[in-house]
């Protein structure tokens, strides 16, 4: 059975390749971290090769009106290409650029944007912007995209994109995709103590408690102790599944943080 965090990373590669990500099974072998390894080198060695033309693309796309470049992008670019071409744009330009677009394209060009590259452009949105395409990523169930921009978006944004991932099973599954512990650290900072619940019940309801180690082995000591109270406040079998399976994967520190392990 491929684990969900090697799933993850080969339906990022398979976005990279354009190519389904049950093609790519044959890598399920490696680790997550040799694949995110691969993964970005691969993006950085294709992207190289066209990253002038993408600049000037970019450029172009800055001279005409915000109406033009839309109708040129959705008509003409498609998201596979708009995506690298948006790091190219002047974060203004391109801030009122996503305003002309269906949030359809918005969230099918979110597949083919890196965020890491792009973060100035992403960095410049409002919350009126962003907040449709977030929907609409949740409706699609595209957590893995929406678990990406975590790492660009600023404390302030969000503050103002997390109380718009309202159920537990989307709070979990875009939490499983965050790479950074860091802004896994922010995130949790940002979940009312009822929310972090459903996030943890989820994980015991969805079997996906054994999933949910590396991540909740990755957060601060403090951000563990949090977890592990709320835990205790929702019963012995939330408790005592995170305490086994971190347990199991050799996190004692983790394990014995939860109180089901004492």
């Amino acid at each position: 059975m491929i684990s969900f965090a090697t799933r993850a990373e080969l339906i990022k590669i398979a976005r990279v390749l354009d190519v389904d990500p049950d093609d790519l099974n044959y890598l399920a072998d490696a680790s997550p971290a040799a694949l995110r390894e691969f993964r970005v080198e691969l993006a950085r060695t294709l992207d190289k090769r066209y990253q002038a033309l993408f600049a000037r693309l970019g450029k172009a796309g800055s001279l005409v009106p915000a109406g033009v470049a839309a109708k040129i992008a959705t008509t003409f670019f498609g998201p596979a290409l708009c995506g690298p071409i948006a790091a190219n744009l002047p974060p203004a330009k391109a801030a009122g650029l996503i305003e002309q677009l269906p949030v359809g394209f918005l969230a099918d060009t979110a597949r083919y944007i890196d965020p890491d590259v792009a973060a100035p452009v992403v960095r410049a949105l409002d919350s009126r912007s962003m907040s449709p395409v977030v929907q609409e990523l949740l409706r699609r169930g595209d957590h893995v995209s929406l678990a990406r921009f975590v790492n660009a978006l600023t404390d302030r944004q969000l503050r103002q994109i997390v109380p718009q991932v309202r159920t537990g099973d989307d709070l979990l599954l875009t939490a499983l995709n965050v790479e950074t512990a860091q802004r896994l650290d922010a995130l949790l900072a940002l979940l009312p103590d009822d929310r972090v619940a459903a996030l943890l019940q989820a994980a015991v309801d969805r079997d996906l408690v054994a999933e949910s180690i590396p991540v909740l082995a990755a957060v601060s000591p403090q951000a563990q102790q949090r977890l592990a109270r709320i835990a205790a406040g929702l019963g012995t079998e939330v408790s005592a599944a995170v305490a086994a399976a971190a347990a199991a994967a050799g996190e004692a520190d983790l394990a014995a943080a939860f109180p089901a392990s004492r």
